[in-house]
């Protein structure tokens, strides 16, 4: 590979003097080595990135969109570091005009996001010690996270009285003000009621099930 040039070496020591992260800047010399590199294969009359125009820009562009072993993500953020290193070089007077001005990046693509299974779900909800008070106030949100994927905004604002008499039902507000109902599981509901009855009378921390002590 090329080496980068002197105002893409000038470049990476602005950010360094800015405290950005070494992972980060070894990543966008390589990115911007890269570029270098195929400017100088592909346009060998190329003296310095400051005689890149916007039609090599271009070219450039639909290279990286064409390389279908790049993930969408990695597409945008080659070009995203072009856009920026071109960016300081307008902003620094090295260059009049930003040739990455009209560039188009492609769309952020979001992946799935990662979720527990049923073995480490279940793992995670029985660590609180039910032997301690504490202990079954944290397994009792852990249930009603579980069972009703409350937001925490929801469920830190639960009271006894959005509870019906089985404690197999939940009455709440949604962002919004929207007020919903949903079902509660057999498990959640257990502990919602031993919580309420025998514990929270004890803690007599609020009006609230699950205010901070």
């Amino acid at each position: 590979m090329c080496e980068p040039g002197e105002y893409l070496d000038k470049y990476l020591n602005l950010r360094r003097s800015k405290n950005i992260a070494k992972s980060t800047l070894d990543q966008e010399s390589k990115i911007l080595g890269y570029f270098w590199s195929y400017m100088k294969d592909n346009y060998p009359n190329l003296k310095s990135v400051l005689d890149v125009r916007k039609c090599h820009i271009e070219d450039y562009a639909l290279h990286i969109n064409e390389r279908h072993e790049l993930k969408q993500n990695s597409k945008r953020g080659r070009l995203y570091s072009l856009k920026s290193f071109y960016s300081v070089a307008v902003k620094n007077d090295w260059l009049l005009v930003d040739p990455c001005e009209d560039l188009r990046f492609p769309k952020k693509t979001r992946g799935i996001p990662k979720v527990l299974v049923v073995k480490d779900m279940k793992r995670l909800i029985e660590q609180p010690d039910i032997k301690t008070m504490l202990g079954v106030r944290d397994r009792t949100m852990l249930e009603l996270f579980y069972s009703c994927a409350f937001r925490v905004s929801e469920l830190v604002a639960l009271r006894p009285c959005c509870f019906s008499e089985d404690f197999r039902r939940v009455r709440f507000k949604r962002k919004g003000g929207k007020e919903v109902v949903l079902p509660v599981g057999k498990m959640a509901a257990h502990f919602t009621k031993f919580y309420i009855e025998k514990v929270l009378p004890i803690l007599e921390v609020s009006d609230y099930l699950f205010t901070p002590i």
